[in-house]
């Protein structure tokens, strides 16, 4: 199975000089979780915007959401599929990015679509042998990356964590 027979075709997206509340306004009403960040002029994907980065940015700058840019917060180190390639491939790449989306990009570097883990497992079957190479990404990329608070604090009597 193809990447092209699965992904979302026309994204939302944004640019780098969106605005945090746009940002936040186009996750919301779009019911999505990541936004690709594209070139103004080309279209081409340069980073990418999760609901999770708009928080951590928001959360840990003395700033409102309008004044800050989706390029002060996009991840720029783009991981990406093809249409062309396959869907147990792409999950091989989530599993080692440990990416729960993929931009879909043309072989110019401009989007044409979205992939991600739950369109795979929704269309999962025992014929396209899609699931399995899901599960494998699915437990990759929930494994924690780190330690638990509670390991760290093992002994100590207080569990509070100072900013």
């Amino acid at each position: 199975m193809l990447v092209d027979e699965l992904m979302s075709r026309h994204p939302r997206v944004c640019h780098p000089g969106t605005d945090l509340a746009s940002v936040t306004s186009l996750l919301w009403f779009g019911d999505v979780g990541v936004l690709p960040v594209v070139g103004e002029a080309d279209g081409k994907v340069i980073g990418m915007i999760t609901d999770r980065d708009v928080c951590i940015a928001l959360g840990s700058r003395n700033r409102i959401a309008s004044e800050v840019t989706a390029a002060e917060v996009m991840a720029t180190a783009v991981v990406s599929c093809r249409p062309d390639d396959s869907v147990e491939a792409a999950l091989e790449t989530m599993k080692t990015a440990r990416l729960r989306r993929l931009p879909v990009v043309d072989g110019e570097g401009s989007l044409v679509g979205i992939l991600s883990l739950t369109d795979a497992i929704l269309n999962a079957t025992s014929a396209n042998g899609v699931g399995a190479a899901a599960l494998g990404a699915l437990k990759a990329i929930s494994a924690p990356h780190l330690p638990r608070l509670s390991d760290l604090n093992e002994g100590n009597e207080s569990q509070e964590v100072s900013p």
